[in-house]
């Protein structure tokens, strides 16, 4: 799939989330919008509640999770680096997971949210259910936050941007549309 880079191919590709006065369309919602299961033992949390599901555009829910996958992949590489080899499966897993929370990597911090961008009328692309942001409390925009590396290199290979390399940074944010 082609990443759009316009508005108007955002519509065309997803779907127009609104109805002509503005509002929510419903339809539209039911028709595009899943829940997205996490993948099995990555862990993701909500301000301290475990999430189990991320709402998202249904033509991206694959995609990203397989984003997480290798995002679980990666990070127990560098775990692996870090700690040395040799210990049980069990073991990794743990030290994964460990790995992924001093990251801010289980940090869900939003999705799909019908709404225009910060300061204008136009759709935002969570109102599309094409973007996700992660660990905002360390990602707050307008800094440069602490995203990895290897997690936007990841993002930016399954066509998504981060918000991180923007005028107005946002770092916190991935999305499904280059702008």
């Amino acid at each position: 799939m082609k990443t759009p880079t316009t508005y108007a191919q955002t519509v065309a590709l997803f779907g127009n989330p609104a109805k002509s006065d503005g509002t929510l369309n419903k339809q539209w919602e039911r028709d595009n919008i899943v829940s997205m299961k996490i993948p099995a033992g990555y862990p993701m949390f909500y301000l301290g509640t475990k999430v189990r599901t991320i709402r998202i555009h249904k033509l991206l829910a694959p995609d990203l999770q397989q984003i997480f996958t290798e995002i679980w992949d990666a990070t127990r590489i560098i775990v692996k680096q870090e700690r040395g080899y040799g210990y049980s499966t069990a073991w990794y897993d743990n030290r994964t997971r460990e790995k992924l929370h001093d990251l801010g990597l289980d940090q869900f911090s939003g999705s799909y949210n019908f709404r225009p961008v910060r300061g204008g009328t136009q759709l935002s692309s969570h109102a599309f259910g094409i973007a996700i942001d992660i660990d905002a409390v360390h990602n707050p925009q307008g800094t440069k936050g602490r995203m990895p590396a290897f997690v936007v290199d990841i993002f930016e290979r399954h066509g998504w941007q981060w918000g991180g390399r923007w005028r107005r940074i946002d770092p916190q944010h991935m999305q499904f549309r280059k702008e």
